[in-house]
């Protein structure tokens, strides 16, 4: 099926956090330059070029897609006032999905790498946002499994309880949601 849209395209990935990524670029570009309506997605179905024999790097796979459609110009119920966005390259040889081979890391690093900038940006968030506005915060985790949330939850003092096939972390009124 085509949408037959002409429009500007390209691609932002960056891992589990690509969507991420992709709304932070959205935000920091002239808002006086974007067109009424912008389209993100991020299909994201690795799952079978994992090889799940090897624990360090299965342990942190799932599929996942997704659609957003962004807009400057147009209200809606849901703004997004704030972004952030850090990576590092430091150990880029840590993660590795070679041509025609099978998706590999070190997921003891990358999953320490991971709980740590969750913590460090939930606690910038908490300091940055403030006021009336605290309340309204939505920090929704992607692709993350239970015992890197578990570890994210403890160490910011956010609550987990399971309910049906989610889990939601609670700190005040705001949540942190991941799907399994």
């Amino acid at each position: 099926m085509e949408c037959e849209i002409e429009a500007p395209s390209f691609d932002i990935n960056s891992a589990c956090s690509s969507l991420g990524a992709q709304i932070n670029f959205i935000n920091k570009m002239d808002k006086d330059s974007l067109p009424d309506f912008i389209l993100l997605t991020h299909p994201e179905n690795n799952t079978r070029s994992v090889d799940y024999n090897d624990r360090s790097s299965s342990v942190l796979w799932g599929d996942c897609s997704s659609a957003i459609i962004l807009s400057t110009k147009v209200p809606s119920p849901y703004v997004i006032t704030e972004t952030s966005f850090h990576s590092s390259p430091k150990n880029w040889q840590k993660v590795g999905f070679p041509v025609g081979g099978h998706f590999r890391q070190d997921g003891r690093t990358v999953q320490t790498f991971a709980i740590k900038r969750s913590v460090s940006l939930i606690r910038g968030m908490r300091e940055h946002i403030s006021g009336e506005h605290a309340d309204r915060v939505k920090f929704i985790g992607h692709q993350a499994n239970l015992m890197m949330l578990n570890s994210v939850c403890n160490l910011t003092e956010i609550g987990l309880i399971y309910i049906g096939a989610e889990y939601k972390c609670y700190y005040g009124s705001n949540y942190l949601e991941v799907w399994q």
